[in-house]
């Protein structure tokens, strides 16, 4: 066999493949932050999306609560 199927054909890569797909749908969905979310749960959210490679949503400026206060 070929490396590429070697990869494809072990038990290891299909878990990592689930492991990743639970992971990426639970942080997809998160609640948006809202005014009255702590600024905790604001940097977690960009943080977990952020790690989720869901780069737009980690990214979007107009997120209520996730502002820098002075």
């Amino acid at each position: 066999m070929t490396p590429f199927l070697n990869v494809i054909g072990d038990w290891h890569f299909w878990a990592l493949v689930v492991a990743y797909w639970l992971v990426s749908n639970a942080i997809g969905a998160l609640p948006a932050p809202s005014s009255t979310s702590s600024q905790f749960y604001g940097w977690f959210f960009k943080f977990a999306n952020g790690f989720a490679a869901n780069l737009t949503r980690a990214a979007a400026g107009k997120i209520p609560g996730t502002e820098e206060k002075p």
